[in-house]
Order: C-alpha cells, then sequence, then structure tokens
C-alpha cells in the first residue's frame, strides 16, 4: 500500500497536528507501507524515519493556483492508493483535486474544532480524534481514531530549564490565544501558591505573555521556555499538567503527561470529560472558573496521582501509538475495499 500524506501547516510552529503526521508515518512505514508525506519544507527535518518527504509551498494560502499545481502534480506521479489530509487546509486542497481515472482514496483527518467541516464533506472517509467532533461532521463514513503518543522514559537528569522547587506545574502548547495561557497566568498570580509554573511551546503571544508575567509580577515562579525537543520527558517531573484552553480535542500533551503518571486538570474542553474525573474539570473555560480549579488542586495535589491511577491504566491501553496507528490502516483497508471489487 502506498499512503500520501499532506500535512496542511505553513511551516511556522509544532504542534499536535504535526506530531500526529511525523507519529502515523512512522508507524505505517513500520507496518511496511510506503509512505510519503507533503509538507511545507521547514518540516523535513521530522520525517526522515521510514518516510519520503516531498516540499509543497504550504505557507500559501489554501487557493493558490501554485500550491494547487504542486498538489496535483506531485500526487499523479506518486500514484498513491491512499491520500490522507491533516486538517481543514489539506482537506480543502485535495477536495479541490479533480477526479481522474485511478484516483487514490481520498481521507482527511480533523484535529480540531471549526465553523464549518465543508472541506471533508467531498471525502471518501474522515477520522476524528474525538466523539465530539464526530457529531459535526456530515460526511457518512465518519471513524473515531484518538491520538496516540510514544511512551517516553524517566529522564535521568534534570534539563537545565526546568526550574528548581515544588510543586512543579507544567502546561504545554502553541502560545495561542486559543490556549488561554494569558488565563492561566492570571489564575496562577491569583492563587498565591508556592510552586514553579513552567509553560512549554513558542507562537505569537509569546512576547506579551512574557509582558504578563512581568507585569504580575510573578516571574520568579513563571517561566516560558519556548519550544523543547524533550517536551514529552517534562511531564516526568511535574506535580501536575495543566490544559486551559477555550478549545481542544484530546491534546498530545495531555496524552504524554497521562503515561507518564502526571496528574491532568483541565478546562471541560473535547474528550477531557471522557477521561478525567469531574473534580478535576473546571466548570467552564473562563478565569474565575480556572482560578477557582487550581486553587482547590493544589489543596488536593498529594492525593491527586491516586485520584487518577485508574486513567493512567485506560491511557495505557487506548492512548498508545499502536493502537492509534493499527486503527487508522483498519480505516485505510476498509475505504479501499470498494475500490478493490470494481
Amino acid at each position: 500500500m502506498r499512503v500520501v500524506l499532506v500535512l496542511g501547516t505553513p511551516g511556522t510552529t509544532w504542534g499536535g497536528m504535526e506530531t500526529h503526521t511525523r507519529d502515523l508515518a512512522q508507524g505505517l512505514a513500520q507496518r511496511g507501507v510506503d509512505v510519503h508525506v507533503l509538507a511545507h519544507p521547514a518540516y523535513e527535518w521530522a520525517f526522515h524515519a521510514g518516510a519520503t518527504f516531498h516540499s509543497l509551498p504550504l505557507d500559501q494560502g489554501r487557493r493558490h493556483p501554485w500550491l494547487r499545481h504542486c498538489l496535483r502534480r506531485d500526487v499523479t506521479a506518486l500514484k498513491p492508493d491512499v491520500v490522507h489530509a491533516q486538517g481543514h487546509k489539506a482537506a480543502a486542497l485535495l477536495s479541490a483535486l479533480s477526479r481522474q481515472p485511478h484516483t487514490p482514496v481520498r481521507l482527511g483527518t480533523v484535529h480540531g474544532e471549526k465553523r464549518t467541516n465543508r472541506a471533508f464533506d467531498g471525502l471518501d472517509g474522515v477520522i476524528v480524534v474525538n466523539q465530539r467532533l464526530a457529531s459535526r461532521i456530515s460526511n457518512p463514513k465518519v471513524r473515531v481514531i484518538r491520538n496516540g503518543a510514544v511512551p517516553v522514559d524517566r529522564p535521568t537528569s534534570r534539563p537545565e530549564s526546568c526550574p528548581a522547587g515544588q510543586p512543579l506545574l507544567l502546561a504545554s502548547g502553541r502560545l495561542e490565544p486559543v490556549k488561554q495561557f494569558d488565563r492561566l497566568i492570571r489564575a496562577w498570580a491569583a492563587i498565591g501558591t508556592p510552586g514553579q509554573l513552567v509553560i512549554l511551546g513558542d507562537g505569537r503571544e509569546r512576547h506579551a505573555l512574557q509582558d504578563q508575567i512581568d507585569t504580575l509580577g510573578i516571574g520568579d515562579n513563571t517561566h516560558l521556555v519556548g519550544h523543547r525537543a524533550d517536551a514529552s520527558a517534562w511531564p516526568w517531573l511535574a506535580d501536575l499538567f495543566v490544559l486551559p484552553s477555550a478549545r481542544e480535542g484530546l491534546p498530545y500533551s495531555v496524552i504524554e503527561a497521562l503515561l507518564a503518571g502526571c496528574p491532568v486538570v483541565s478546562t471541560p474542553v473535547g474528550d477531557i470529560p471522557d477521561f478525567l474525573p469531574q473534580t478535576c474539570i473546571a466548570d467552564n473555560t473562563d478565569l474565575a472558573s480556572i482560578t477557582h480549579l487550581l486553587a482547590d488542586t493544589m489543596v488536593r495535589l498529594p492525593s491527586l496521582a491516586g485520584e487518577q491511577s485508574d486513567v493512567f491504566l485506560r491511557a495505557q491501553t487506548e492512548l498508545s501509538i499502536t493502537a492509534m496507528v493499527d486503527a487508522t490502516v483498519r480505516f485505510y483497508q476498509q475505504c479501499l475495499e470498494p475500490v478493490r471489487n470494481d
């Protein structure tokens, strides 16, 4: 089987969709699939393990004629069995390709909530990363396949940029408004509890968030450490992972925390209510709810790992990279059956 993965992001940041595509490519290659990745050249470094990388000018808009031409050219030349779009932009590009003889099966994965999901309507099948997204897709062939992560061993030493002092609270993600790190910082400042808050990741809001930290006078216990290649190892060092987002599915950062046995608290987004105890979920995504959750959690922190022990065990079974890749291959095969029977 030959599979082409189209990663539709513009090469400016590294987040969950990029991580998913890299892990899927590696997992497919390990199962003997001939994998080709079409993505912005900034991501070539991530796709050396088993996949063939092809550059596309994905910093251009989805209607740009040159981008559409390059995608059509590469798909025609590669003659894949399956073309799998990652995200809304890639799905829109794939939907715009005219059908020709021997057209491959066209699939797409919805990674997050958007105002419209019409880009996926004309595809042969759609994967969503949580049940909530499935209810918003009009395409009749939808499969829920949750993200999976590779468990990381406990680090043998503490990273230099990891602050000393306990408890250590961790948050991670693109520094963008939807992640609501500004509310997390304000909540952390408001409760005044001893400890260290570390936020991993980079993005457009970094300078604004640093200004906020400086204005609140909490630079001694609140740290923006940027993008880290070893980000998945940090939950082993943390006492708590906090997800303050306004919208999410079930992000890789949460999966990695659960696989490391790090307790998680979160706003009520995506599949979070299906995994965490209600006492570990905020009532809403507003500042007051996040502040109340954080204050209550810090009181219960010594017992929190015990409260989530069943969640950690469930993550080992349901949120592994093996489960994700195996389910994806089964969906490919199911979507290919009508083509092979023609």
